[in-house]
């Protein structure tokens, strides 16, 4: 990684750091706003995720740290998208067989229409870009390493709470700040952490006070 993308990187980094504590919000979060608020920044940061602190780029799945590279990236994230609906386009004149088209041009290009009416997202993401930092579909598709843990749901942040730790232990914490229950007693904690599981959604909606 070059020194500009690694001061772009720690930019990125502050500035979600900074954007977290103004909006209450997880760092996954904040970092999506500020690349998407910054694309020229986004640009030089490219793959700058390498750089980031080490707690917060363990929160994220490989498919979040995929899809933080495509919204960084624009250019990267249209020609994948290109090089998709090409790959596509022509997988579908294979499939339709019946030999050699009269005109291979004029075929390939109802071929590649086809494919943009299919996948209207991927078409504008081919034209501009852009990718919603919530479409792991697509993210999917452009990105078949990560296909397999989008397919089961894994880029979902359900195993760990805002401040980056497992969200179990941090629904008990909160319980238990609630019920006055200190966390060195063992056995009282522990029945914390199996209560909250029952209070979880409640829970979540409490200030994570453990960043």
């Amino acid at each position: 990684m070059n020194t500009i993308s690694q001061n772009a990187s720690r930019e990125l980094d502050d500035r979600a750091h900074q954007h977290m504590k103004s909006h209450s919000v997880d760092y996954r979060t904040a970092l999506y706003a500020v690349a998407k608020a910054d694309r020229g920044l986004s640009r030089r940061y490219s793959h700058g995720i390498a750089t980031m602190s080490k707690a917060y780029a363990d929160t994220l799945t490989a498919a979040q740290r995929a899809m933080v590279e495509l919204v960084a990236d624009p250019e990267k994230t249209r020609r994948l998208a290109g090089d998709l609906i090409d790959t596509l386009a022509r997988r579908k004149l294979i499939n339709v067989g019946g030999g050699s088209p009269a005109n291979p041009a004029d075929a390939y290009r109802r071929a590649v229409s086809d494919i943009n009416k299919e996948f209207p997202t991927l078409s504008r993401t081919a034209q501009d870009g852009f990718i919603a930092d919530t479409d792991f579909e697509l993210l999917g598709m452009l990105i078949p390493s990560v296909a397999g843990e989008v397919e089961k749901g894994n880029y979902s942040d359900s195993t760990r709470c805002q401040c980056g730790q497992n969200k179990a232990l941090c629904r008990g914490r909160k319980y238990a700040r609630q019920h006055h229950v200190p966390e060195d007693d063992d056995v009282a904690f522990a029945r914390c952490i199996r209560n909250a599981q029952m209070y979880g959604d409640e829970l979540d909606k409490i200030y994570c006070y453990y960043r």
